[in-house]
């Protein structure tokens, strides 16, 4: 069913959607995590070394670590999609035990298909919906295990399976603002930077955002909240805001 999902075509009037979560109610009532992570500021962590070698060794540890180690999580060396993985299989059991030390039985749930793409730095990947935040921390916790010093910053949340077709959705459904609504409003600021200029076909530039990129944007943005130290508002995670520092007086003599 989720195969077929992604053909669906996306109806213009709320009820056709409606109905969909009336005939596939496993889809609405389901759900499903989603986490996106990576290095970040990697220019300034290679290049802190002052040696070439010691430049090469670095970029060579980031590209390990996204290539092998985090999809080491999801037993990528079964996978022909990870070559490197397949070519290092005691080196990705010794990162599920790592992992293991945190979270007894994860990796268990996580296998290769779950994985989107882990390339140019950063993962996205698929992993039961109970453990987002969780696996968005080990993301984060492997590139300090590994580098010291390398910044890095990966998010998860938790969406419906129908909103891997259709994009967010309200709950209740109908109020979720669909075609008719972007008809209505598209000539708006705030709606042309959702969904670009209004040009050409309105219909298809509506579909263009309602779909699964619209899910992987929402991280994207909690990924830059979260890289700048915001507070994430529902979260129970380490926050990574930089503590608060007062100013030092000078000692008057």
């Amino acid at each position: 069913m989720l195969v077929s999902l992604i053909n669906w075509s996306i109806p213009k009037p709320v009820p056709p959607l409606k109905a969909y979560t009336e005939t596939y109610p496993q889809l609405w009532q389901s759900q499903i995590g989603l986490v996106y992570g990576g290095a970040t500021k990697i220019k300034q962590y290679v290049f802190e070394a002052a040696k070439l070698p010691d430049i090469r060794g670095a970029s060579a540890l980031l590209d390990r670590i996204n290539l092998v180690d985090l999809p080491a999580f999801f037993q990528a060396e079964q996978s022909s999609r990870f070559q490197q993985c397949r070519n290092e299989p005691e080196y990705c059991s010794e990162v599920r035990a790592w992992l293991e030390q945190d979270f007894p039985g994860l990796s268990q749930a996580l296998i290769p298909e779950l994985i989107i793409y882990s390339t140019g730095g950063n993962i996205l990947a698929f992993c039961p919906p109970a453990y987002g935040q969780d696996l968005a921390n080990e993301i984060e916790k492997r590139y300090t295990q590994e580098t010291l010093t390398a910044n890095s910053c990966a998010v998860g949340d938790r969406f419906r399976l129908l909103e891997l077709r259709f994009g967010r959705l309200n709950d209740p459904i109908e109020q979720t603002n669909w075609y008719e609504w972007y008809q209505q409003n598209r000539d708006r600021d705030l709606v042309k930077a959702y969904y670009g200029n209004p040009d050409g076909d309105a219909f298809e530039q509506f579909q263009s955002r309602k779909n699964f990129n619209e899910l992987v944007t929402q991280l994207a943005i909690r990924f830059n909240q979260r890289r700048a130290g915001q507070d994430m508002p529902g979260e129970k995670r380490p926050t990574r805001h930089p503590p608060v520092r007062n100013p030092s007086l000078p000692a008057s003599g």
